[in-house]
């Protein structure tokens, strides 16, 4: 029931955006009683936290999955490009995006979405930092190339909400992991894992 609630809030959120979100078009989605509703959430605002937490809780979870996936392991920087493009390019973030423009004048909004925001992002960085200095990455060089990847790939994101270049994208991106790997490896060349054309294995890294 209260999965319904927070699926179907979600759903709204994508349709209608914060401000045209209405609790009962909420509960018509799920298909619950108002009462169902007020069990779990008395008000708006309740709702949509909980959607949005539940919502980057999910995203935690998928980038943990990213991260222990073998060909990630060796070509941490590569995963973090998929994990990334999954919750940037996806109803999340725009979700996230909606949520944060409304609290620059809603500072209770605000104060309830920025723990949410920051956990994720701690915990995202935690994650892949980790896996970077395993994979024989510095400290400071998996702290700046992941900075790196994440402004280009969240800038990107942004941009697309009313400007779609998905194709300008991939060679971007893909540009910019050639120039990090051709860095830490001079002339050891990383394969693509997203092709099969990709033929020289390495101990390192859309």
């Amino acid at each position: 029931m209260k999965v319904r609630l927070l699926e179907a809030t979600l759903k709204v959120l994508m349709e209608r955006g914060f401000r045209g979100l209405s609790v009962a078009e909420v509960v018509r989605v799920a298909g619950v009683s108002q009462g169902a509703r007020t069990h779990h959430f008395r008000r708006k605002i309740d709702l949509v936290i909980a959607a949005t937490e539940y919502a980057y809780e999910k995203a935690i979870e998928r980038g943990q999955r990213i991260a222990r996936m073998q060909r990630f392991t060796k070509q941490p920087l590569h995963g973090f490009v998929l994990d990334a493009k999954r919750v940037y390019f996806g109803r999340d973030y725009l979700i996230a995006m909606e949520l944060l423009m409304a609290g620059r004048t809603d500072p209770l909004l605000m104060k309830k979405m920025l723990p949410i925001m920051h956990r994720y992002r701690a915990t995202m960085n935690e994650l892949w930092r980790a896996q970077l200095v395993r994979a024989g990455f510095s400290v400071d060089e998996s702290k700046n190339y992941l900075e790196l990847m994440l402004n280009l790939i969240r800038g990107m994101a942004s941009n697309s909400v009313w400007q779609r270049e998905p194709k300008r994208y991939r060679a971007q991106i893909k540009l910019l992991l050639s120039l990090v790997e051709e860095k830490v490896h001079g002339e050891h060349k990383v394969p693509d894992v997203h092709t099969e054309r990709a033929r020289v294995p390495t101990l390192v890294p859309v």
